[in-house]
């Protein structure tokens, strides 16, 4: 767990340059790690060469929480601003801006679980020495499926606007087949691309899902599938709840890291709520098996929580 006392008050600056190359954070857990950061200010990142993937964030693998944090003026190749690959990744009202990408001006996503609730993406555009590269705010792929991954995305009560990208795509860029991605009750507007300013799904490397619903779309470049026919709106369903679930395991965690720095019994019984939440989010999952440990986590912690003292309030 990394966390601000106060949300905003740590930069975390990597101060780095072309001729002095370093992303800010590099996150790699472990298929299984959980890690949750909050609060945080994360800029300064230039990352074209070293590993090209993410100049202020790149998450490999795990289950990784992104909390009211800023994210802005790091420049990468394949995000700019953030790279998720391969893994759980939750953004829960952030703010992703003023990045410079290669794929992916704010975000680039490859493969992968990637949930953004109330998270605003704005003004980030590509390298300036191209001028046909595309994904000016956001960039998802499955890479063609040569990869044998697939990436599934959902975008709900977000405001993505004012990127900027030379090609395909000043919104968002989708393509590949294993791609599936869900537009919900989303402002999307105010992008410029050569095609598709808002929104391009790719008819070269095709096969990607994208449905939308709840919201008005203009300018898109590409064939969406709203919601209506059976299948897609199904599919919209399941990255819905896919989308609860992670939320609750993202509670899950503040709460637990709140519950184990202080350990009074209504912060316990806080942490056993939270968990038995994201079990219930996890058994509707068909990738579930979490559910029996955190109810047997979210029990222990009830039990805790009965023996725990509480603790008075300072005076």
């Amino acid at each position: 767990v990394l966390e601000a006392a106060v949300a905003g008050s740590v930069v975390l600056d990597a101060q780095a340059s072309y001729s002095n190359q370093r992303k800010v954070v590099n996150i790699d857990p472990g298929s299984s790690g959980v890690v949750l950061l909050n609060g945080l200010n994360v800029t300064g990142g230039y990352d074209t060469e070293v590993t090209d993937y993410g100049g202020g964030v790149a998450v490999m693998n795990g289950h990784v929480t992104f909390i009211s944090c800023n994210i802005y003026s790091n420049v990468g190749d394949w995000g700019g601003g953030v790279y998720v690959g391969n893994c759980h990744a939750t953004f829960l009202s952030c703010n992703i801006f003023s990045n410079t990408g290669y794929g992916g001006g704010g975000v680039c996503i490859f493969g992968g679980t990637a949930t953004f609730t109330n998270v605003y993406i704005f003004g980030n555009r590509m390298h300036g020495e191209y001028n046909d590269l595309s994904g000016g705010g956001v960039y998802i792929s499955s890479g063609q499926g040569a990869y044998g991954i697939s990436s599934t995305v959902t975008f709900t009560s977000c405001h993505v606007y004012s990127n900027t990208a030379g090609g395909n795509g000043g919104g968002f860029l989708i393509s590949s087949a294993g791609t599936s991605v869900a537009l919900v009750a989303s402002t999307i507007h105010s992008n410029t691309a050569a095609q598709g300013p808002n929104v391009y799904v790719s008819p070269i490397y095709t096969g990607a899902s994208v449905c939308s619903f709840g919201m008005t779309l203009t300018d898109v470049s590409g064939q969406l599938n709203l919601l209506g026919t059976p299948s897609f709106a199904a599919a919209a369903l399941a990255l819905a709840a896919t989308a609860i679930a992670l939320t609750a395991a993202a509670l899950a965690a503040a709460a637990l890291a709140y519950a184990l720095a202080q350990p009074s019994a209504a912060a316990l019984a806080a942490a056993a709520l939270a968990l038995a939440a994201a079990a219930i989010g996890a058994s509707g999952r068909t990738t579930g098996s979490a559910a029996p440990t955190l109810r047997a986590t979210a029990s222990a912690l009830s039990a805790a929580a009965l023996a725990a003292p509480t603790l008075a309030a300072p005076a």
